[in-house]
Formats: structure tokens, sequence, C-alpha cells
């Protein structure tokens, strides 16, 4: 548990970073996304295939309920 909460924190503490300095989720999937520094444990092999996808999802939600929070 101490090591997910860790990953997630590595999500958001990025993701934070990325909103501060004023960027949108469009613009940070642009750029290469340091996924493994986030969560330095690979995706399965059979879901290769959603690897872009779930970037893709964590970034937009993260950022949408930073920037929530930060509007509060």
């Amino acid at each position: 548990m101490k090591e997910q909460a860790q990953i997630v924190e590595n999500w958001v503490g990025f993701i934070e970073r990325e909103v501060d300095r004023g960027v949108g989720p469009e613009e940070i999937l642009v750029g290469p996304v340091p996924v493994t520094r986030q969560d330095p444990y690979p995706i399965g092999q059979r879901l290769f295939v959603h690897d872009e996808r779930l970037t893709n999802m964590i970034v937009h939600n993260l950022h949408s309920r930073i920037l929530a929070r930060k509007a509060a």
C-alpha cells in the first residue's frame, strides 16, 4: 500500500508541477511523459495496447482535479 501511495503521489506531483507552469493536459501529452518515473512497474503485456490511453486518462483526470482544488 505504501508503494502504491508513492506512485499516486509521484503522478500528482508531476501534474501539479505542470499545472503550476501553466501547461494544459494536451501539452503535457505532446511532450514525453516520464511514465516510468511516476510508476516503475510496466503495464502488463496484454495491456500494452492500453498504455497510451491509460496515460491520457491519468493526465486529464489529475489535471482537472488539481485545477479544481487550486481554484477552491
